[in-house]
C-alpha cells in the first residue's frame, strides 16, 4: 500500500495526465508518479491505478485510454477541452455591475451573504474584467455611487441605488 494519503495520490496523479502531451502508458505512471513508486507488485499497483481512476471519474473528471493515437501511442490523457472549463468573459455592462455589487458589499463584514458575494467575486475576477485597473476607472467615474450628484444615470443608477440601500433589483 503506498505510503502517500489516497487524496494526495489522485492528485498526483491528475497533475501527471494534465501534464501529458501525449497518452501516459501505465507503465510510465509506475514508477514515475508519486503513489505509483513504491515497492508494490505489479498487481497491486495496477488495482490501485484502476481504484483510483475511477474515483476521479467519480469526480467528474475525463480520463480517458487512447488505444493508438496518429503516432502509435497508447496510454490515458485527460482531454483539455473536457476538463477545463471555458474562459469567463463579461460585457462592460455586465463588468460594472459587478464592480457595483463588490463595492457595495465593502465593510458588510458582519453579513453572511456579502462573505459568499465576496467569495463568489473572488473567484470570478481571474476571468473577469474586474482588473485594478477596472475597478479604479468605474470609481473615477463614480458610476456606483447614487449619493454623488450627476453619478450614474439609467438603470446603473438604479442598481447602485438598490444596492446601496440593500434591497431587491429585478
Amino acid at each position: 500500500m503506498s505510503g502517500l494519503p489516497r487524496e494526495e495520490r489522485l492528485l498526483n496523479l491528475l497533475a501527471a495526465l494534465l501534464a501529458a502531451r501525449t497518452p501516459l502508458p501505465f507503465r510510465e505512471i509506475r514508477g514515475r508518479v508519486s503513489g505509483y513508486d513504491d515497492d508494490a507488485s505489479e498487481e497491486a499497483l495496477e488495482k490501485r491505478f484502476d481504484r483510483d481512476k475511477k474515483d476521479l471519474r467519480k469526480l467528474g473528471v475525463p480520463i480517458e485510454y487512447v488505444a493508438d493515437d496518429s503516432y502509435g501511442r497508447s496510454g490515458y490523457l485527460i482531454p483539455r477541452d473536457r476538463y477545463y472549463l471555458d474562459e469567463i468573459s463579461f460585457t462592460n455592462e455586465e463588468g460594472i455591475a459587478l464592480a457595483a455589487i463588490e463595492r457595495a458589499i465593502q465593510g458588510g463584514e458582519s453579513d453572511p451573504f456579502a462573505s459568499r458575494l465576496r467569495s463568489a467575486l473572488t473567484k470570478i475576477s481571474v476571468d473577469s474584467p474586474l482588473t485594478e485597473a477596472f475597478r479604479e476607472s468605474v470609481a473615477e467615474q463614480q458610476l456606483l455611487d447614487p449619493h454623488v450628484p450627476g453619478a450614474g444615470t439609467g438603470i446603473l443608477s438604479e442598481i447602485a441605488g438598490a444596492l446601496a440601500a440593500r434591497r431587491p433589483v429585478s
